[in-house]
């Protein structure tokens, strides 16, 4: 497999299992293997695992943030219902695919209120969710090729220098 294609697996796996999704209609049927039978539909993970939905109707679940200190750790909140969903979510806090998005979500359910506050945002390499580790170290000579430098700023900020 060449480079770009396993580097491009690596991001679309990353990116579909680094948030949780919803369904604004009612679901076509659960994934196989992580397909849908109808190419308008896509595999999304949701708080019940994952399902087929139609692409237009996908939402992300999206929290605001504010920086995290040892003496304010606190879950977020779902911004449509006010209150934390990370007690309901609690079983992804050792998942691999999910680390990083609950320690940054939900630091008090998942006991890690001195590793989100040393961690700063946004200068962290994203994890490879198969494997749990970051790729970007062996991907650091395309750090600043011009066919991949926005995505290396995305996925591999902290090996590529590009944290302020």
């Amino acid at each position: 497999m060449s480079f770009p294609l396993a580097f491009a697996l690596f991001i679309a796996v990353w990116q579909a299992g680094s948030a949780l999704q919803y369904c604004r209609v009612k679901s076509t049927g659960p994934c196989v293997a992580g397909l849908c039978p109808s190419s308008a539909d896509q595999c999304i993970t949701t708080e019940q695992g994952e399902v087929c939905c139609d692409k237009t109707q996908i939402g992300t679940v999206v929290a605001t943030t504010t920086p995290i200190t040892k003496t304010n750790c606190e879950d977020l909140v779902h911004p449509r219902t006010g209150a934390s969903d990370c007690p309901q979510l609690k079983s992804f806090c050792n998942n691999s695919k999910y680390y990083n998005l609950m320690t940054q979500q939900c630091p008090k359910t998942c006991n890690r209120c001195e590793e989100a506050a040393a961690t700063p945002k946004g200068c962290r390499d994203l994890v490879n969710p198969v494997t749990g580790r970051s790729d970007c170290p062996k991907l650091v000579a395309y750090c600043f090729d011009n066919n991949y430098r926005k995505l290396m700023q995305q996925q591999c900020p902290k090996t590529c220098r590009y944290c302020n």
